[in-house]
């Protein structure tokens, strides 16, 4: 996929954000993408959730937002309140990719559980929020498939009967993780599926120090963001090791395919795309080098990093590339298993994209912070320049698509 600058669609311009937040199977593979709409308001002073937003929000968003563009091939979870049924209809994106995530009140009465059903018999895969529901309640709604439990509320007659659930036909989510004594918790109860802020944060073993197998690493990171790196160093680095060489060769190529002619060395890439684009690759390829669970932090890193890099550009900012590299490197202490000071100490990078990662300061952190905000469905006064006009949201599909593709290269 080219890199090419933000493009905007006229037709239709959806005024907020979608952000996506991971799902995650037993083995903690991607299973879908929790989405979380938030609208760009007239007013506001405050942080505000997806589950104070009304269901105009979303149904703007599927008319502005194609799902696909968000979520590939994979279902898309949308929280749904009982008001929200009614309109249903006016849901623009394709029932057959969407899960309808149901509080409570929308199967309160005999009225509104037939009416959910019939959602499911139109093609809807229905979850059901059941941290409070009892079991005998639960099994009456056969036609939801999911049951979504919040980590917090973790209702006893369900911790109890996980095994009478799945029999029943139920598969079961774990949602908001924090800390690891959930997730082992919900993982020994047999649960299917695991959402929450603990998959983007390490998994400390040590304290502080970081673990021996990735000080390497680092190391070959902290020589590639150098500012003073010549082409030299990256090409001694990438040939100490031949599958890291063609790894890179093979994604530089794969992400240009419309060049004239195959890049076959590292020096003839640099001639093409500068080096700073030749020293992001080469981090991308060491991020992957790595044995880390999940994977889909990558995704989530090259995702950040491409939108961040887009906006600043848009914006007419100073050194895009510098937002790029907070942008990939916000996920790096979960990928290394360390605290992130411990990291930045040791690769030294330069103070505004160490400023940004460790405080959320300037203008580069400014915005990290801004788009971490809206990928979870909150929306800051501060998050306003850059959701204006949709410009944020044609940057975020624009960068999953592009994070997509730069995967599935380095996969194959």
């Amino acid at each position: 996929m080219h890199e090419s600058d933000l493009s905007t669609d006229k037709k239709t311009v959806f005024n907020g954000f979608v952000g996506r937040v991971p799902i995650f199977t037993h083995a903690l593979e991607l299973y879908g993408y929790d989405l979380r709409v938030s609208q760009n308001p007239t007013e506001q002073k405050k942080e505000v959730v997806l589950e104070n937003l009304s269901e105009e929000s979303v149904i703007n968003a599927s008319q502005g937002v194609k799902l696909e563009a968000l979520v590939g091939n994979s279902p898309g979870f949308i929280s749904v309140s009982d008001s929200f049924i009614s309109r249903i209809d006016d849901l623009t994106w394709p029932r057959e990719q969407v899960v309808l995530t149901l509080h409570n009140a929308a199967v309160s009465d005999d009225k509104k559980v037939s009416e959910v059903r019939e959602l499911a018999e139109d093609g809807y895969t229905v979850a059901i929020e059941g941290g409070s529901q009892s079991l005998d309640v639960l099994r009456q709604l056969d036609f939801a498939s999911i049951c979504a439990v919040d980590a917090d509320m973790l209702y006893s007659g369900i911790k109890d009967h996980v095994p009478e659930m799945h029999g029943a036909g139920f598969r079961m989510l774990a949602k908001n993780i924090e800390t690891p004594d959930q997730y082992l918790m919900f993982k020994e109860l047999g649960f299917d599926y695991f959402q929450g802020e603990y998959f983007e944060r390490p998994k400390l073993i040590g304290g502080t120090v970081i673990p021996a197998n990735r000080i390497a690493v680092i190391d070959l990171l902290a020589r590639l963001q150098d500012p003073d790196v010549k082409i030299e160093e990256i090409e001694d680095i990438v040939s100490q090791d031949i599958t890291l060489s063609y790894k890179l060769l093979r994604l530089i190529n794969a992400a240009y395919f419309g060049m004239p002619q195959r890049v076959e060395s590292v020096k003839r890439a640099t001639v093409f795309f500068g080096l700073e684009r030749i020293k992001n690759w080469a981090s991308v390829i060491l991020f992957n080098a790595i044995d880390y669970k999940p994977r889909e932090l990558l995704v989530t890193a090259l995702v950040r990093a491409r939108t961040c890099e887009i906006l600043a550009q848009h914006l007419g900012l100073e050194n895009p590339g510098s937002y790029y590299v907070a942008g990939m490197f916000s996920t790096l202490d979960a990928i290394m298993d360390a605290p992130m000071p411990s990291i930045l100490e040791r690769l030294q990078l330069v103070d505004d994209i160490r400023v940004a990662l460790l405080e959320g300061s300037g203008p580069i952190g400014e915005m990290l912070t801004s788009i971490l905000a809206v990928e979870s469905g909150i929306y800051y006064e501060s998050t306003r320049k850059f959701l204006d006009n949709g410009v944020a949201m044609h940057a975020y599909t624009n960068a999953i698509g592009w994070a997509s593709e730069i995967n599935q290269a380095i996969a194959a």
